[in-house]
C-alpha cells in the first residue's frame, strides 16, 4: 500500500511500513499521464502483465491512518490469494 499524507509519501508492505519519505511535487504536476492503466502494459510488444488480476484495489479520497492499514489484514488476504485458507 502507498499512502500520501501531505508531503510525506510512505509505502507499507502486509501493513508494516517499509519506506518513508518526502515527496517533491504534487501529482497534479505531472499533467495528463498517457499510460496510465492498471493491469495492462504500455506498449502492445509488452509480455509483462498479460492476464495479471488484481484482488483489491482500491483508491481512497484521503490518507489512511496506520490502524487502518492494519486492520485491513493484508496477510490474510494474501494467503487466500494463495490458496492457503
Amino acid at each position: 500500500m502507498y499512502r500520501q499524507k501531505g508531503n510525506i509519501g510512505t509505502i507499507y508492505i502486509n501493513g508494516t511500513d517499509v519506506e518513508t519519505g518526502q515527496i517533491l511535487f504534487k501529482t497534479t504536476e505531472l499533467g495528463n499521464l498517457s499510460y496510465n492503466w492498471i493491469g495492462r502494459p504500455c506498449y502492445s510488444g509488452d509480455n509483462y502483465v498479460p492476464g495479471t488480476y488484481y484482488a483489491d484495489f482500491r483508491i481512497y479520497g484521503g490518507a489512511v491512518s496506520e490502524s487502518q492499514i492494519q486492520a485491513l489484514n493484508i496477510g490474510a488476504v494474501l494467503e487466500q490469494l494463495n490458496g492457503y485458507n
